[in-house]
């Protein structure tokens, strides 16, 4: 035998690299403009540059699920915003699902609550933290309650609702979910903060 000839790769590897070297470039750029990966990342595009763009990203919140498409069939705006906040949606749901979980399974059972009147009672003092709000329900009648020394009665309204804002006013956390992840098919679930 005189020689053999190879090469050291072929030039769908190297197309590869120079693609992972784009694809790291533009995730410096990204990491730039949304400071410390704050905000969720739903990436678009095809699976093959998708897979490359995962492999070589660093940011802290890459979303899981891609948009799907293609330059040569590209989606209109309005779509890829669809999907996009289709992704967005299931994975803010999917957290907020298994941080009630966690919650209930870690939480003394007097900081958590699915009675709808002590929650009312509880965001008005402000001991609401997380409030987790079957997304379907609504529950209609009328609360009367105590806030700083005043009485409250909102008259005849959806009292999930009530709740909600009352805890936002007091810097608690509201999230809507599915009745499958609820507690007990409750309506509403809350962690206290104390």
């Amino acid at each position: 035998m005189r020689g053999v000839r190879f090469g050291t790769g072929s030039d769908r590897e190297k197309a590869h690299g120079h693609l992972a070297d784009f694809f790291k470039a533009v995730d410096r750029g990204i990491q730039e403009l949304v400071h410390r990966g704050s905000a969720p990342l739903v990436v678009a595009g095809v699976d093959e540059d998708t897979v490359i763009y995962r492999s070589v990203s660093g940011y802290a919140r890459l979303l899981k699920d891609s948009v799907q498409g293609s330059a040569n069939t590209p989606l209109s705006e309005d779509e890829l915003v669809r999907r996009a906040y289709a992704i967005v949606r299931s994975d803010a749901t999917d957290r907020a699902a298994a941080g009630l979980l966690e919650f209930k399974e870690r939480m003394a059972p007097a900081r958590f609550s699915t009675a709808l009147d002590a929650i009312l009672r509880a965001a008005l003092e402000g001991r609401v933290g997380w409030l987790y709000i079957n997304q379907d329900a609504q529950v209609f009648g009328v609360f009367d309650g105590i806030r700083r020394g005043k009485r409250v009665n909102w008259g005849e309204e959806d009292l999930l609702n009530a709740a909600a804002v009352e805890t936002i006013r007091q810097r608690g956390l509201v999230f809507t979910l599915p009745d499958s992840e609820m507690p007990d098919n409750a309506a509403v679930a809350a962690v206290l903060r104390y």
